[in-house]
């Protein structure tokens, strides 16, 4: 048996201020030139800049020299949509009228994608993270991991990410509640190079709730109803 589960969020970051903004000269592609610092984009494909004596000037990016724009593009980031496809297979290994086993294999495919048109040279790190429920009890188990650096540098505007295929076993007999794991969702997070958050999306409101429990946490680590990690880990399969 094989269920699809699919799901899409949106980030809109309202970008007002960049904390390494400088005073800086600014050069238009026809040569005029202003001293001020970068404050924030502005609809319509223009960028605000404050002047030293405090005046907000909006400029349109297009017509700023090739090296400002880049300058822009080291600064601004982007605005990211995250979809997550989980592909589940069920296997059943042994079955019979009181007693039933069966495998679940999950995989976890990310697609993060630029939504913003201001161009972005800067380099982010996405973090995937497969979940398991243990039967029996509210632990849960981190199954699958994957992090990598992305960038939308150039023309590529989208970036695909696919965590290492897990897998869980479950059985349950007649007169006996089921035992093992069943997979039960992921997180995906996106940094920026301060390890802030750009973009969040899961299936699960409490994955995204104790991010800061399990960033930095490693496969195999076991979780507490309250997402505390506890000393058991498990290095083997499911």
């Amino acid at each position: 048996m094989k269920r699809i589960v699919g799901c899409a969020v949106f980030l809109s970051i309202l970008w007002v201020g960049v904390s390494h903004a400088e005073m800086r000269i600014w050069t238009s592609k026809k040569g005029d030139t202003i001293e001020a610092t970068y404050v924030r984009i502005f609809a319509g494909g223009k960028v605000v800049l404050k002047t030293s004596d405090g005046r907000e000037l909006k400029i349109p990016i297009d017509g700023l020299s090739a090296k400002d724009q880049d300058y822009l593009a080291s600064l601004i980031p982007p605005q990211i949509k995250i979809s997550v496809d989980v592909d589940t297979d069920i296997d059943t290994e042994q079955s019979t009228d009181w007693y039933v086993r069966k495998r679940e294999t999950s995989k976890c495919k990310v697609t993060l994608k630029k939504a913003n048109k201001e161009p972005c040279n800067r380099t982010f790190s996405a973090h995937v993270f497969v979940f398991a429920l243990q039967e029996r009890g509210d632990d849960r188990w981190l199954i699958s991991l994957a992090k990598e650096k992305v960038s939308f540098a150039g023309s590529s505007d989208t970036v695909t990410i696919i965590a290492p295929s897990a897998e869980v076993q479950y059985e349950s007999a007649e007169y006996q509640s089921a035992r093992g794991f069943r997979y039960d969702g992921y997180l995906v997070v996106v940094l920026d190079e301060a390890e802030e958050v750009l973009a969040m999306d899961s299936n699960r409101n409490m994955y995204k709730k104790n991010w800061s429990k399990i960033k930095g946490a490693k496969k195999g680590v076991q979780f507490d109803r309250d997402f505390d990690q506890l000393s058991k880990k498990r290095s083997s399969s499911f």
